[in-house]
């Protein structure tokens, strides 16, 4: 009988350290899954407008955009292949129980809709209005980015 118990208690115990652990692996804050903590690199995956998928060019294909957590900045890189185009850098902020991500550059405020956001995976949407036909027309974005590593 006291055998018994051993075991069940050692079951028990070795039970409730796995959960925990899986539990601290989960309870990371929003900022460190999209920092990694310090910094850490996204690309995107993928892009759709409306609901049409988007296939990037040679020049987007391998930029990329670091996530600081020290002073909550990011940078936006333009790869190996720059066809033009070089780095730019702001600040972001994690709002609304971190379900909105406000990038601003220079005097330029970008606000995303973060659909999903784990250690692999980050997804974005937002809606841009274009008036420049004298008609309104609304582009729906979600961008889809994958960890970088």
């Amino acid at each position: 009988m006291k055998l018994k118990s051993m075991r069940l208690l050692t079951f028990l115990l070795s039970t409730s350290l796995l959960i925990s652990c899986s539990k601290d692996e989960e309870s990371k804050s929003a900022t460190d899954l999209l920092t990694g903590g310090s910094s850490k690199s996204w690309r995107v995956e993928s892009l759709t407008i409306n609901g049409d998928p988007i296939p990037s060019d040679s020049c987007d294909a391998d930029d990329f955009t670091t996530f600081i957590k020290s002073g909550n900045t990011y940078t936006d890189n333009p790869g190996n292949i720059t066809c033009g185009d070089s780095a730019s850098s702001g600040t972001w902020a994690l709002s609304n129980g971190d379900k909105v991500l406000t990038l601003n550059r220079n005097t330029e405020s970008n606000v995303f809709d973060v659909n999903e956001l784990s250690e692999h995976k980050l997804v974005l949407k937002t809606s841009v209005t274009d008036t420049s036909m004298g008609v309104p027309t609304v582009f729906n974005i979600i961008a889809t980015f994958a960890h970088l590593k």
